[in-house]
């Protein structure tokens, strides 16, 4: 048998188990290997169980326990529900928002497009006004010519 099977099937460390085979002596001759690879037989197998016995673990079945693990996990359950609703929600705010946001892009950018008409606009309107301030301030020749 390995002694890492031994080990793990002890709840013990493999470290523990080696140092007390190396330090005592009734252990020469049982084993093969170093380390993690040691290999015991039947009689250090049964010297180290007496060091090292099995551990029962012994089931008591209390029915006040079990309840309340009962409702610990339907509330965990409810819990872990109202959670991914939560979730699902957020997610749809979340796409709602990246909508809007989209929306007011789209609007802020045929918000700059009529500033730039209204300014081209405001433009030609300065150029015409000028043009008509030009025209009413010629002189009775220069209107009878039709010169600018």
């Amino acid at each position: 048998m390995k002694l890492l099977d031994f080990t793990e099937n002890r709840g013990i460390k493999l470290d523990t188990a080696v140092k007390y085979i190396y330090r005592h002596d009734e252990f020469r001759g049982h084993y093969k290997g170093r380390g993690s690879k040691i290999e015991i037989d039947d009689v250090a197998e049964e010297l180290l169980s007496e060091i090292y016995p099995l551990q029962i673990i012994q089931v008591v079945k209390d029915e006040e326990t079990e309840r309340l693990l009962k409702e610990a996990t339907k509330h965990i359950i409810e819990l872990q529900q109202r959670m991914s609703d939560q979730t699902d929600q957020l997610i749809e705010l979340k796409a709602e928002k990246l909508a809007l946001e989209m929306k007011v892009s789209e609007d802020n950018s045929k918000m700059e497009a009529l500033e730039q008409r209204v300014n081209e606009l405001d433009r030609k309107n300065l150029d015409q006004e000028q043009t008509i301030e030009r025209l009413k301030n010629r002189s009775l020749i220069q209107r009878i010519l039709k010169k600018d």
